[in-house]
């Protein structure tokens, strides 16, 4: 009878080695996508780890960059009175410079206290925003 015999028998074990070898094949090529995908998915993650501090330090440098020009422009009366006395050192002597009222004292210091209190909320703000972290 056809497919009985030692021939047929023969072919039948080559089959199934082909199919265990097939299967063999693929089980290696699928465990070396997951070793790829894996080897991919760390990547991302550390990407996304150094994204996020560069977008950090970017953040902070401009609420600094922020925090030093509202500074400046509260201090610009500071620095009018300091102008004589960086001048009158520069030339060897000279007059003092004017002596501030009280009332310019708290101006001054009234500034300081609301740019700082402003610098604190916009860290506040940007680490909630970018990052979903209160800070206290």
């Amino acid at each position: 009878k056809p497919g009985e015999g030692e021939g047929s028998e023969t072919i039948r074990a080559l089959e199934t080695q082909v199919k265990e070898l097939t299967n063999e094949m693929r089980k290696r090529e699928l465990d070396s996508l997951k070793g790829l995908v894996g080897n991919l998915s760390s990547q991302v993650t550390d990407l996304r780890e150094h994204i996020s501090k560069e977008s950090k330090l970017e953040g902070r440098y401009a609420l600094m960059d922020k925090t030093i020009a509202t500074i400046d422009s509260q201090l610009t009366g500071f620095r009018s009175d300091a102008r004589p006395l960086i001048e009158s050192f520069a030339s060897g002597g000279g007059r003092e410079p004017s002596k501030r009222s009280p009332e310019e004292k708290a101006k001054i210091a009234k500034g300081l206290k609301v740019a700082v209190a402003q610098e604190r909320r916009a860290r506040e703000l940007e680490d909630k925003l970018l990052f979903g972290v209160r800070e206290s």
